[in-house]
């Protein structure tokens, strides 16, 4: 019986990041389990780290459990990337080469030898190196816009003094931009600037700057701000439980006489 489908499709990976801003959600499962193997391929061939489980819940409008139980199946996304070559060995030849007696000399020595052609894969390695150009002019651009925003939003937090981008700033903020989507990056900013989360008020009390949360650990703060917003009460004290006692018998003790004329 003649298949009538192949069983493996070249997809070029540079197609799929506009393929999936289009996707609404929830994304089916055959769409996050060629989301799960475009990033294996993006950070097996080094461009990209995978972002974390809360990200990608929100990137395909799954819930934490759906999303766990999937990336665990990986036989189901985790296959070999390339697919294997059918063309066939190189002949080996049979032939018995002559012997040197009994070949012609020639009349002038043999010429110099002539470079090849550019080869395919000297044209694919040109275009690689434009492409990482072109990706890292857009990475600039991206990170300026987005430390725009992060100003913005401390503006709005009541901060005044404009902070600038300094290199170091920009490498932190570009390394997290890889690992992480930039609504990640504006969630976490939000969270440290105006959530009541115990973690989000002592980072903010302690004088800590956006520099904090661009470090290694941040996604240990998104982590924090995908939590419940609200810091738990605080336990009351002996004293405040004695006057609340207080309050409460202070109605019993009144004493109420009649006038009699």
């Amino acid at each position: 019986m003649k298949q009538t489908t192949k069983p493996w499709l070249p997809l070029d990976v540079v197609w799929w990041p506009n393929i999936a801003i289009e996707l609404p959600k929830p994304w089916p499962r055959s769409a996050v389990l060629m989301d799960l193997r475009w990033w294996a391929d993006q950070e097996q061939m080094g461009r990209k780290k995978r972002p974390g489980r809360p990200a990608l819940c929100e990137r395909w409008g799954w819930t934490d459990w759906q999303a766990r139980a999937t990336m665990k199946d990986e036989a189901s996304w985790k296959a070999c990337l390339q697919p294997a070559s059918n063309a066939p060995p190189t002949p080996i030849q049979n032939g018995i080469p002559k012997p040197l007696e009994s070949q012609e000399p020639t009349s002038s020595a043999h010429p110099a030898h002539i470079q090849p052609a550019s080869t395919r894969a000297d044209l694919q390695t040109t275009h690689n190196k434009q492409q990482t150009l072109k990706e890292s002019s857009n990475e600039d651009l991206s990170v300026s816009e987005l430390w725009k925003e992060i100003n913005d939003m401390r503006k709005r937090a009541g901060e005044g003094r404009v902070l600038k981008l300094t290199p170091a700033r920009r490498r932190a903020l570009g390394s997290r931009l890889r690992e992480f989507s930039r609504p990640d990056v504006l969630r976490v900013v939000e969270w440290w600037l105006f959530s009541q989360h115990t973690r989000a008020v002592f980072l903010r009390e302690g004088g800590y700057t956006v520099d904090t949360l661009l470090r290694p650990k941040f996604s240990e703060y998104l982590e924090f701000s995908y939590q419940e917003n609200q810091a738990p009460s605080k336990p009351k004290s002996l004293r405040d439980l004695m006057e609340e006692i207080n309050e409460q018998r202070a109605p019993l003790n009144v004493y109420h006489f009649n006038n009699q004329e």
